[in-house]
Parts: C-alpha cells; sequence; structure tokens
C-alpha cells in the first residue's frame, strides 16, 4: 500500500513540474510548429510556446487562412529598396522576370531581338538613336548623298566620279585645265575663253589669222582677254594684216599683200616700188 501510494505521489510531481515550466502541448498534428513540419521548411522557425517567427527574407501572406496553411511562404523582394517591377518575387531578393525584362529587379528592358542601334523603354522595342533608321535601327541616314552609299551616319562613300560630304560633286576629266564636268563625271567643259578635250588651248575673239592664241599671264583674272601672237610678217590684234619690206616709201595698209612686199600708189615712188623680196615685181 505504502508502495503504490509513493507512485502515484511521484507521477503527480513530475506532471505538476513539467507543466509549471511552460510546456505547451500540440492540440492538433498539423501544427506548423511540429518537428514534422519544421524539418520541411527554412522560411521559419517557432519559439518554446510554438509561435511562427518568419525567417530573414520571408513573411506571413495577405490571408490569414493561408498564413495558417502555409506559414511565412511569401518570399520579400527589396534589392535596393526597388522590389521587382515587372515580375514575380520567388524567393528572398531572387524575381522572375516577366518576358521581355531582366535586371535584379527585373528594372531593364529587353530590346526587340536583332535590334542594332537603339533601345527601348518597354519590352521588345527598338527606339532608335539618332541617324539610325528601320524596324532594327541598322539602316544609316546621310543628309542628302546623290551619288554615293551611306555606311553610317552623314558618311557617304562616293561612287567613282563624285566627291564632297554629299557625294555632289563630280571629278572633271584627268587633266582638264580650264573646265568643269558639268553634271557628269570624267568630262570636262570648257570655261569661257578655252576649248580643246582638255580645255587647255585658248579661244581669241575673233580668231587669230596668221598667228597663234595665247593665254594672259593672269589666266584671263579681272576681265582680262586673251591674244594672238602673230607669225613674222603679221601685225594687227588678228594678225591679218602683212608688214610691207621694211624700207618700202609706202608704209600703209595697202602697201603689201604678203609680209615684206612693197607696192606703191599715188605719189609714192621709189625703187623699192613694186617690189617684194620673193624677187617678184608688180607692174
Amino acid at each position: 500500500m505504502n508502495k503504490t501510494i509513493a507512485t502515484l505521489f511521484v507521477v503527480f510531481f513530475f506532471s505538476q513540474g513539467c507543466l509549471g515550466k511552460g510546456f505547451t502541448p500540440m492540440e492538433i498534428d498539423n501544427h506548423p510548429c511540429t518537428p514534422e513540419n519544421l524539418k520541411k521548411t527554412t522560411s521559419y522557425i517557432c519559439d518554446y510556446k510554438g509561435n511562427v517567427i518568419c525567417q530573414s527574407g520571408w513573411r506571413q501572406p495577405t490571408d490569414p487562412e493561408e498564413s495558417v496553411r502555409n506559414p511565412c511562404s511569401d518570399p520579400i523582394c527589396h534589392h535596393a529598396g526597388m522590389g521587382c517591377k515587372h515580375g514575380i518575387c520567388r524567393s528572398p531578393n531572387f524575381c522572375a522576370c516577366e518576358v521581355g525584362w531582366e535586371g535584379t529587379n527585373c528594372e531593364i528592358c529587353v530590346r526587340l531581338p536583332g535590334c542594332v542601334n537603339g533601345n527601348c523603354s518597354n519590352e521588345l522595342e527598338c527606339n532608335c538613336y539618332d541617324g539610325w533608321a528601320g524596324s532594327y535601327c541598322d539602316i544609316p541616314e546621310c543628309n542628302d548623298c546623290k551619288h554615293g552609299d551611306c555606311v553610317k551616319p552623314n558618311d557617304c562613300i562616293c561612287h567613282d566620279g563624285w566627291m564632297g560630304q554629299n557625294c555632289s560633286t563630280c571629278q572633271k576629266m584627268n587633266g582638264c585645265k580650264h573646265g568643269t564636268c558639268g553634271d557628269h563625271p570624267n568630262t570636262c567643259h570648257c570655261d569661257e575663253g578655252w576649248e580643246g578635250a582638255l580645255c587647255d588651248q585658248p579661244v581669241c575673239e575673233p580668231k587669230c589669222v596668221h598667228g597663234t592664241c595665247v593665254a594672259d599671264k593672269d589666266g584671263q583674272k579681272d576681265g582680262q582677254k586673251n591674244f594672238c601672237i602673230c607669225e613674222t610678217g603679221w601685225k594687227n590684234d588678228t594678225c591679218s594684216q602683212c608688214v610691207p619690206y621694211w624700207n618700202c616709201p609706202n608704209q600703209s595698209n595697202d602697201a603689201c599683200v604678203e609680209p615684206n612686199e612693197c607696192i606703191c600708189s599715188g605719189d609714192s615712188q621709189g625703187p623699192l616700188c613694186s617690189l617684194n623680196i620673193k624677187g617678184r615685181t608688180r607692174n
């Protein structure tokens, strides 16, 4: 009998002592703080009273029922205070981005695939930089590139025979001295006062009859004209007047038909009259 009383006393003392230390029995088997559930999660821990404490990077769902079934199941993405701009937070500070976005916070738009010289402000855009055009911003723009290929913005590679920033100036024929190419490259259209295939022959107006037309030393500047250099025995501006024999009594314009003749008329007399240096006499 004494042995039975002693056993009951020990059981009573032990139960009262344990309950006095604050042990809380689990009322249901699926409580989140059971050892089995704690082994399955890394998002929370429990205190000695069975209260759930979320780990860093996790928080309770907004739905009260969900917080009971699956406590601390909402991850927190707060890198640089931005959160997930265009995505879903899958784990602490890890954003799963929507299509067309990238970056730690899904804040960087993805350009249209194939976009060469452009950027984006929204997903899958291709906004061209200055000087570029086309769906993929791969076509350079040049200001009036007339006779060339635009290889990059405002940079024309001229076709053969053309030059200048816009390839609008034609190149004249090689050797063209006093002329231009007009509207077609590799040609030579003479300036006023010049002629010939290479515009290197001066023009005298009226033309030289017995002489050679030469350019003035200033190259027709200041309104000066070309002039004739006469052959021996000829004179005047067009080299059309013959020069009579130097000692002919008649020095007028009718003293000769050919150079060095001496034709006398009227009162002009002398031994040289009707004589030319070729030995002919005129009757």
